[in-house]
């Protein structure tokens, strides 16, 4: 997002940049279709169990993270969702505090 910001600055926009995050934000919507046909086809009232908050694994970074997109949207759908990520356990709090972190020998 910075590179495309900087880029259109200075008139030289970067239209493959741009192609791959569209991309990857069609991929998140996908992703929450793809959940929602699985399991019925709706979220609402339905425990949503998942895993790895973060951008990558092994960081408590959560900038950007595909997670954010997709719990958002199945908490608007009126989803609970459950997750475990013991690397990022101190952000989701701050980030998405409707979420409730679990022990993962609980999450079955």
């Amino acid at each position: 997002m910075a590179l495309i910001k900087s880029a259109n600055d200075f008139g030289s926009p970067v239209e493959i940049v741009e192609t791959v995050i569209r991309a990857n934000d069609r991929h998140k919507q996908l992703m929450c279709e793809r959940s929602r046909a699985a399991l019925g086809g709706r979220l609402c009232g339905l425990p949503n169990r998942g895993a790895r908050l973060a951008f990558k694994a092994n960081t408590d970074d959560m900038r950007n993270s595909p997670a954010l997109t997709i719990v958002a949207q199945f908490l608007a759908e009126g989803a609970e969702v459950q997750a475990y990520d013991p690397a990022a356990a101190s952000r989701p709090p701050q980030l998405l505090p409707d979420v409730h972190l679990k022990d993962p020998s609980r999450m079955l």
